[in-house]
């Protein structure tokens, strides 16, 4: 489901005659005001992270199909830019209709058919949910009626999908994402 924001055109000016201080608390013929950090989504989706392997190789050695139990492991993580931190960061992870999580992860014991001499694993592929954006440190000036805003950084961040998956005849809950069985010659 898409959600659609509604966007400020243009960032508005501080005024020369603002002053601010250590602490961020504005004086305006209004009274004090303070300031606050908003996080405005341009837009989200769902996309695809780094593929990686998520279990040992099973290597099989001998001439005939070997049936191997093979421990299974996926993690994904959620992620933002490394310039976000601090407020910035709590006015993304607080905004309306987010949710965001730490990790997901999975760990499960399987049974692989690996082919006469050969070398199998399983490849993981996770689906993220996406948003793009921008936090604006900003206040409203009561006495012109318009945010201010102080400053702004843009914003990309990534948070893990979570399913209910089968894999070799076992129910586990799991990373969304792709897991590909792949072989390779000894």
């Amino acid at each position: 489901m898409m959600r659609q924001a509604k966007v400020q055109s243009k960032l508005l000016e501080v005024p020369d005659t603002v002053d601010i201080s250590p602490d961020l608390t504005i004086e305006s013929q209004a009274g004090s005001v303070k300031y606050g950090h908003y996080y405005v989504e341009t837009s989200n989706g769902k996309s695809n992270g780094s593929t990686v392997r998520v279990m040992p190789y099973a290597k099989s050695t001998t001439s005939t199909t070997q049936a191997m139990d093979v421990s299974l492991s996926a993690s994904s993580s959620w992620s933002i830019n490394s310039s976000i931190t601090g407020k910035w960061k709590d006015a993304v992870t607080a905004s309306p209709g987010s949710s965001w999580t730490k990790t997901y992860s999975a760990s499960i014991t399987v049974r692989l058919s690996v082919a006469p001499r050969k070398t199998g694993w399983v490849e993981s592929t996770p689906s993220m949910q996406y948003s793009i954006g921008c936090v604006e440190r900003k206040f409203w000036d009561r006495t012109h009626r318009k945010w201010i805003i102080l400053s702004a950084k843009s914003v990309t961040a990534y948070s893990p999908l979570q399913i209910t998956a089968s894999f070799g005849g076992k129910t586990f809950k799991s990373p969304d994402g792709t897991y590909i069985f792949k072989e390779k010659n000894n």
